[in-house]
């Protein structure tokens, strides 16, 4: 299976699962930054993707979870 985005309609809220169906996730404090489509984005220990925020490491990230360099 290639990667693959999923969204969850109970937590409105969009995760990434890699080649192994295993879900993206950072650990706390420390997101796990992977680039997707050209963009990077930063995943948090929940699974969730950092969206329209500062990251914990100070990174601004936009509506779409990409980062803004």
């Amino acid at each position: 299976m290639q990667d693959a985005w999923y969204y969850d309609e109970g937590d409105k809220i969009w995760y990434y699962l890699d080649n192994n169906c295993k879900m993206v996730r950072g650990a706390k404090d420390k997101p796990l930054w992977k680039w997707i489509d050209s963009e990077c984005c930063a995943f948090n220990e929940h699974g969730r993707i950092n969206c329209d925020c500062i990251t914990p490491g100070g990174y601004k990230v936009d509506g779409s979870g990409n980062w803004i360099k």
